[in-house]
C-alpha cells in the first residue's frame, strides 16, 4: 500500500479546510437571506396589505402566494367550532330573554355576542366613516350583501335589527336566534307583503331602533354590485329616517378579496368550513355620510345607496334595471 508522508498529509487537511471555508460564507449567506425572506413573509402575514417595495416583486409575488394558499390546521378548525357552537348556544339561552331587556341592554347583548362570533373566527373588523349615535333618530342602514357574516360585523359595530326572508324563521337554531333578536321577516312570493314590512320598518324606526336592509336582494362575491331594489326604502321616506350607506367588504392576508367569506352556492355548513380555513379575514366596513329622506323618493335613494356604496369599494355601478313591485330582498 502507498504510504503518505506528514506532509502530504497537511497539505490534504489544509485543502479541505479551504474548501469548507469557502462554503461556510456561502451557507451563512443563504440562511441569511432566507431569514429575511421569511421576516418579510410574516410581516405581510401580520399587518395585512403591504404594498410590494421597488425592486422586489418577485418576493412580494411568492409571500402573497403562500399566504393566500395557506390554510389553518385542522386541529385549530376543530377548536373554532368547537367555541363556535359554545357560543352559539349561549346566545340561545340568551336570546330568551332578550325581548325583555331595555333597548340600551339589548343593543350590548348583540354587541358583544357578534363580537365573540368574529372573534372566534379571527375576523378583524374595521370600520371607517360615521356610525349612527344613540340620539340619531330613526335611521336605517343599506348595505351590499356579500355573506352572512354580514349580519354579525354591523351586529358588533351598530347594534340593529334586520330585514330576511321568511325561510328563515324556520330554520332551525338561527330561526329561533332570530326571532327572539327581533328580525323583520319578509316573504318574497307575496306582493302585497312589501307595504306591510314597509310598515314594520316604520313603526321600527320610530321606536327609535335601527334597520337594516340588503337591496340587492341576493349575495355576491365581494367583487361587484348587484342592482339594488328600492322596494323597501319607501319607509326611510315616510318617517324622514337618515338613510346611512354601509359598504362591506373581506379581504385576506394578503389584502385581496376573501371570496372564501362570500356566501353563494355553498350551504351554510360548507360556507363555515370555508371560513374556518382561514387563517385570518379583515372585514371592513366603511360608513358613508347620510341622508335625509323625507324629500327623496325610494328609487332616488336606492341610486343614492348603490352610488355611494359602489364609490366607497371602488367598484363600478351596476346595470341600471327596472323597478318591480316584487323586487324583495332575499335576507
Amino acid at each position: 500500500m502507498p504510504q503518505h508522508s506528514p506532509k502530504s498529509s497537511r497539505i490534504n487537511q489544509n485543502h479541505r479546510f479551504n474548501q469548507h471555508s469557502a462554503v461556510q460564507p456561502l451557507f451563512l449567506l443563504f440562511i441569511k437571506t432566507g431569514g429575511i425572506l421569511l421576516l418579510y413573509i410574516h410581516t405581510l402575514h401580520r399587518y395585512g396589505n403591504i404594498k410590494s417595495p421597488a425592486g422586489y416583486p418577485l418576493i412580494f409575488q411568492i409571500s402573497q402566494k403562500i399566504y393566500t394558499m395557506q390554510k389553518t390546521a385542522r386541529v385549530i378548525r376543530m377548536i373554532r367550532l368547537l367555541r363556535l357552537l359554545i357560543h352559539v348556544i349561549s346566545g340561545l339561552i340568551q336570546s330568551i330573554g332578550y325581548p325583555y331587556f331595555s333597548q340600551s341592554i339589548q343593543r350590548r347583548m348583540m354587541t358583544n355576542w357578534a363580537a365573540g362570533i368574529l372573534t372566534i373566527l379571527n375576523i378583524r373588523l374595521h370600520c371607517t366613516g360615521t356610525l349612527p349615535t344613540v340620539e340619531t333618530p330613526r335611521a336605517l342602514l343599506v348595505a351590499n350583501h356579500v355573506s352572512w357574516l354580514d349580519v354579525c360585523i354591523v351586529m358588533a359595530a351598530c347594534p340593529t335589527r334586520f330585514v330576511a326572508k321568511a325561510e328563515i324563521s324556520h330554520w332551525p337554531i338561527l330561526g329561533f336566534l332570530s326571532r327572539n333578536a327581533g328580525t323583520l321577516f319578509i316573504e318574497r312570493t307575496r306582493r302585497a307583503d312589501t307595504l306591510h314590512m314597509n310598515q314594520a320598518i316604520g313603526e321600527v324606526l320610530m321606536c327609535g331602533d335601527r334597520v337594516t336592509v340588503f337591496p340587492e336582494g341576493t349575495t355576491g362575491d365581494g367583487t361587484a354590485l348587484k342592482h339594488f331594489h328600492a322596494s323597501l326604502l319607501q319607509s326611510a321616506v315616510t318617517v324622514d329616517a337618515l338613510l346611512y350607506p354601509v359598504a362591506i367588504c373581506y379581504r385576506n392576508v394578503a389584502g385581496e378579496i376573501c371570496r372564501e367569506a362570500a356566501y353563494i352556492d355553498p350551504s351554510l355548513v360548507q360556507s363555515l368550513q370555508q371560513i374556518l380555513q382561514q387563517t385570518r379575514i379583515d372585514a371592513e366596513l366603511s360608513f358613508v355620510a347620510p341622508i335625509a329622506c323625507g324629500e327623496k323618493n325610494r328609487r332616488e335613494l336606492a341610486r343614492f345607496s348603490e352610488h355611494a356604496i359602489a364609490t366607497a369599494l371602488s367598484l363600478p355601478i351596476p346595470h341600471r334595471e327596472p323597478e318591480k313591485s316584487s323586487d324583495l330582498p332575499a335576507a
